[in-house]
């Protein structure tokens, strides 16, 4: 059975360089711009990395020949320096 859910996670800054893509055959959680992330497993990811959403793209794709739709999440992001300063809501969200 082919993954019929996928999130991919967009390099800081960047609308092109994907840094993470995951797939599932589960829906995600749902996420909104502001919310953090730590993309553990990527490439170039570190444990002290972590990541604010800036926007998010849902791109649904119809499935071929009756089979399901594949549902794409792209997460745009920025890095977070001040972590502490991000839990307590003292960052701007999407800049």
């Amino acid at each position: 059975m082919t993954a019929n859910y996928m999130l991919e996670i967009y390099q800081p800054g960047s609308a092109d360089e994907v840094l993470q893509s995951i797939e599932s055959d589960r829906p995600f959680m749902a996420m909104s711009a502001g919310d953090l992330m730590h993309p553990f497993g990527a490439a170039d990811a570190t444990t002290s990395s972590v990541l604010m959403i800036t926007r998010l793209e849902h791109i649904v794709q119809p499935g071929l020949e009756g089979g399901a739709a594949r549902h794409k999440i792209c997460v745009f992001t920025r890095r977070v320096d001040e972590l502490n300063e991000a839990r307590k809501g003292g960052l701007p969200h999407a800049t």
